[in-house]
């Protein structure tokens, strides 16, 4: 810092400290894109969208898919949530309502 703010500039510092907060890391160079979330000081939560039992393997959510996150695994579908971009047209597209948002009320 002394190489930066000489002794007359010094005074505009100003120290601080973060307690709580979350986040989120985007990779746009990959695709798809990559996502990582990150906490300081409290827990993550669960967020974006899971496809549920519900599911009839209909694959209109695979075909809306702008990331192509959604993969077929063993009988049923699956979001990686490491490329979902979270913007819920899987959701919006589903016949059947069989996938839901993460921490929602509907969630099992």
């Amino acid at each position: 810092m002394n190489q930066i703010y000489t002794p007359e500039l010094r005074d505009v510092l100003e120290v601080f400290q973060v307690y709580e907060c979350k986040g989120e890391y985007f990779d746009l160079s990959r695709k798809p894109i990559y996502r990582q979330s990150f906490t300081v000081g409290m827990t993550i939560e669960n967020e974006g969208y899971i496809i549920t039992d519900k599911c009839i393997n209909c694959q209109k959510c695979y075909d809306i898919c702008p990331q192509k996150c959604i993969h077929l695994s063993s009988q049923s579908f699956m979001i990686e949530q490491h490329h979902c971009l979270h913007c819920g047209k899987c959701q919006e597209v589903c016949p059947v309502h069989a996938i839901i948002k993460r921490g929602g009320e509907n969630e099992k």
